[in-house]
């Protein structure tokens, strides 16, 4: 039982060994020719061994596509346009200030994370104050976009 295996195994190295030299060969012989060399790896990946062609240019590929816009054009050219709502959505002037009393009551909503001695009452009226002038000149200073760690 020994003896056969490894015999079929000899017998398997040496065809792969003469599959790469066929292989290397091939190659060798083609360098330079890219359509040999598809053809070469279609035949190893079991594809149809068909004819590699030139016959399809840029000019051809450019055509392929313009005619198919054309054709997706003509075929919906008779569908209505879709009607996209419009929504009024309010510009920067138009948001209301807001009041200490606010910024108290949005303080107060969030949850809690902190300890129980956050100075909300003493931040509120600073803040609204920040939040009012940014709302009033349009900008917001870039030392309030960072995170404090």
């Amino acid at each position: 039982m020994v003896t056969e295996t490894s015999a079929y195994a000899v017998a398997i190295r040496s065809e792969v060994q003469r599959l790469l030299a066929e292989w290397r060969a091939a190659i060798s012989t083609s360098k330079g020719n890219s359509s040999e060399l598809w053809k070469m790896l279609q035949g190893v990946l079991g594809e149809a061994n068909g004819e590699v062609s030139d016959a399809h240019t840029a000019d051809d590929f450019a055509t392929f596509f313009q005619n198919k816009v054309d054709s997706v054009w003509f075929s919906t050219a008779t569908t209505p346009l879709y009607d996209i709502p419009c929504r009024v959505t309010p510009t920067i002037s138009e948001l209301a200030p807001v009041t200490a009393e606010e910024v108290e009551r949005m303080i107060g909503s969030s949850p809690n994370k902190l300890c129980q001695l956050d100075p909300a009452q003493l931040l509120s009226s600073p803040i609204a104050v920040l939040f009012n002038l940014s709302l009033a000149t349009g900008c917001f200073p870039m030392e309030f976009k960072e995170a404090v760690g």
